[in-house]
């Protein structure tokens, strides 16, 4: 018991005090629609997709937490700190000794791709994925029969969370096909988790064809590899969508792939098949991630820094791990590097003073709407006006209506009988509404519309 708690200290110690800071973070965006799915004020149109993740997890806490923000960000700490104990886990299985296990969590716990969806309360999709993911690897390395019936289920709950669990299948199949196992009454279940990931793949892309912001788009793929390598190895200020357009981000990311492959080919030749198999489940995870187009954003690599934390561990220590006051200083050390990118994605500022990251810039724009939402005083049945003014430019304009995703975020604050109106212009119809203009992305509390004269 002692021992585990040594291994599991330094690894939440990471995982949790480097990211306290997002705790006191606002919902925003696509918050506001689970939040109004859970609530039943407004439903999502397909209730299969993402089921667990889309559906589940916010159902179950929504009785419980409400709006809570702090409450809901403790459940994503929790998620990330089993993750960062299960990579740990997985490094046994790999053959690290304990203290490099314990280095390889910290590692992960740490990742600089981490904090987007942690910051984000809809990261929980995310979080949630990742989790169930690397804890059906986990049994199913452990390598009993009900192990491996546990990671079925669990791999088929990750499934019906995120994409990045789709091919775990094929990782399964491998590994009975490699032990001679395919006659094994495994077998049908592994081939069940595959019709299951099919139907799941097949769910989302049609998802995809009710919203112009995702498409798969192949051809982009190598070219998205090639970033989502670059990523990986990105401190969190560097971390910009823009750099999939960047011609240096396709050498860096082909560094970095190219130099794990020759490592784990020069490992693979020495008899250790620790950094081939980590290169190989995390190209699988990838994979889903990179016919996104231009939708490719870093947090997707969530779940494939696990497989980075592991290597960069079976590398730095291919035999007797670091000793427990080295430790010390790595873990200090680790949770000052994920607090800084903490701290730079809440308080970094563009010389306007706009933040510079865009997540937190949303919640920016959100925490200071509610603040005018709130108040205004609106009341259950009352109409609201919100008018774009000239200060405000159509990209604006719709951010705001986007980050506050219509009328779902008044509708939770205010309640569900409000009723709201974007508009450019006052219509006789909108007399005596709660009215607001727009600053740029934000809105301006105005009063009622009083009746013109």
């Amino acid at each position: 018991m002692r021992q585990r708690l040594e291994t599991a200290l330094p690894i939440l110690l990471v995982a949790t005090v480097s990211y306290l800071p997002v705790l006191g973070t606002w919902w925003f965006h696509d918050d506001w629609v689970f939040l109004a799915d859970a609530a039943g004020i407004a439903p999502r149109g397909d209730s299969l997709v993402r089921v667990v993740s889309y559906q589940l997890y916010w159902s179950v806490f929504y009785p419980l937490f409400g709006l809570s923000t702090w409450a809901w960000g403790l459940t994503r700490l929790a998620l990330h700190a089993g993750s960062a104990l299960l990579v740990a886990r997985l490094g046994g299985h790999g053959g690290l000794d304990r203290h490099a296990r314990i280095l390889a969590g910290m590692l992960f716990a740490a990742a600089p791709v981490a904090i987007e969806s942690l910051y984000w309360g809809t990261g929980a999709i995310e979080l949630l994925g990742v989790f169930l993911g690397l804890a059906a690897l986990e049994r199913w390395l452990a390598g009993s029969v009900p192990a491996r019936w546990s990671a079925l289920a669990l791999a088929a709950l990750a499934v019906l969370s995120k994409e990045a669990g789709l091919l775990l299948v094929v990782v399964f199949a491998a590994s009975l096909v490699r032990e001679h196992r395919m006659r094994t009454a495994l077998a049908p279940g592994v081939l069940a988790l595959a019709a299951l990931a099919a139907w799941a793949a097949w769910l989302v892309t049609r998802d995809f064809a009710t919203t112009t912001q995702y498409a798969v788009d192949i051809a982009h793929a190598p070219r998205n590899l090639l970033v989502y390598g670059q990523w990986l190895v990105t401190p969190v200020p560097l971390l910009r969508d823009s750099t999939l357009l960047a011609p240096a981000a396709l050498g860096g990311g082909a560094v970095v792939w190219g130099l794990w492959g020759l490592l784990a080919w020069r490992h693979l030749s020495r008899g250790d098949r620790c950094l081939a198999v980590c290169l190989g489940v995390t190209l699988l995870a990838v994979a889903p991630a990179t016919i996104l187009g231009d939708h490719a954003v870093p947090r997707y690599l969530y779940g494939p820094s696990a497989g980075l934390a592991l290597t960069v561990a079976r590398i730095a220590f291919p035999g007797q791990g670091p000793r427990r006051a080295s430790l010390v200083l790595v873990a200090a050390l680790l949770t000052v590097v994920a607090w800084s990118g903490t701290a730079y994605v809440r308080e970094a500022r563009v010389p306007s003073g706009r933040p510079t990251h865009r997540l937190a810039f949303k919640e920016a724009i959100s925490r200071y709407s509610r603040a005018q939402i709130e108040a205004a005083r609106i009341g259950p049945r009352d109409r609201v006006l919100i008018l774009q003014s000239e200060q405000t430019d159509d990209l604006q304009f719709e951010l705001l209506r986007a980050t506050l995703m219509d009328d779902l975020a008044i509708r939770l604050l205010r309640g569900p009988g409000v009723s709201v109106t974007w508009a450019k212009e006052i219509r006789p119809a909108d007399t005596g509404a709660v009215t607001f203009t727009t600053s740029g992305a934000n809105l301006v509390h105005q009063g009622r519309l009083r009746q013109r004269e």
